[in-house]
C-alpha cells in the first residue's frame, strides 16, 4: 500500500513539474526583428552586424577664470585657476616686469592667454572679464 501511494505521488509530482516548464519558442520577440533576420536570410543567407550608433560629441570643457597670480621675488609663481591655487606654473606666467597674464594650452592644442579677473568659454570660443567682489 505504501507502495502504491509513494508511486501515485511520484506520477503527479513529474506531471505537475513537466506541466509548469514553459516553451521556450522563438529567442526575438518582436515581429519585426523576426522579419529582418527572415530576409536576412532569404537575401544572402547571412545576418550582417547593425551599424554602430553614431558618436555622441564630448561636452565641451568648462570655462576656466583665472582669479590671480602671484609671483614670489625667487621667480616661483602660484596661479588660482577656478578657485584652485597651482605653484609652480612658471612656464605659462608672464615674465617680470610685464602685466600679469598666463597663456594656457587647452586639451583640444588651442593656447590661450588670461589676464587676472578674466574668463574663457572653450563652449563659445570667447573671454570676458569677471567683476568678482
Amino acid at each position: 500500500m505504501k507502495l502504491m501511494s509513494f508511486l501515485l505521488a511520484g506520477a503527479l509530482g513529474a506531471g505537475l513539474a513537466h506541466a509548469q516548464t514553459p516553451a521556450l519558442g522563438r529567442l526575438f520577440t518582436t515581429p519585426s526583428e523576426r522579419g529582418e533576420l527572415d530576409a536576412l536570410r532569404a537575401a544572402d543567407g547571412v545576418a550582417q552586424p547593425a551599424p554602430p550608433p553614431a558618436a555622441v560629441p564630448a561636452p565641451p570643457p568648462p570655462p576656466l577664470l583665472l582669479n590671480g597670480i602671484l609671483r614670489s621675488s625667487k621667480g616661483k609663481s602660484t596661479v588660482w585657476i577656478n578657485g584652485v591655487a597651482q605653484k609652480d606654473e612658471q612656464n605659462g606666467v608672464s615674465p617680470p616686469g610685464t602685466k600679469p597674464s598666463l597663456t594656457m594650452e587647452l586639451g583640444t592644442g588651442k593656447r590661450v592667454r588670461l589676464k587676472p579677473g578674466q574668463r574663457y568659454d572653450p563652449a563659445q570660443d570667447g573671454f570676458k572679464d569677471v567683476d568678482e567682489p
